[in-house]
């Protein structure tokens, strides 16, 4: 599961957002494998839990106006 959230700053020019990947660390796969004198057992994880905290600004943003009716 993938949790994030987001916010505007700085009067709407920039926003801070916090994401997490895999937030329980449940992506794991266990396979065992059985032969005739071994079992092996393997625990597979594809993508690791990576945790992300982004900033962004927007230079020179201009304030987006309603169109003039005629």
């Amino acid at each position: 599961m993938n949790i994030g959230i987001s916010n505007d700053i700085f009067k709407g020019n920039g926003s801070i957002a916090f994401n997490v990947r895999d937030s329980f660390n449940s992506n794991k796969r266990l396979v065992t494998t059985f032969g005739s004198d071994f079992t092996s057992d393997l625990e597979l994880q594809y993508r690791v839990r990576q945790i992300n905290l982004s900033l962004t600004y927007r230079f020179n943003q201009k304030q987006h106006r309603g169109k003039k009716g005629n």
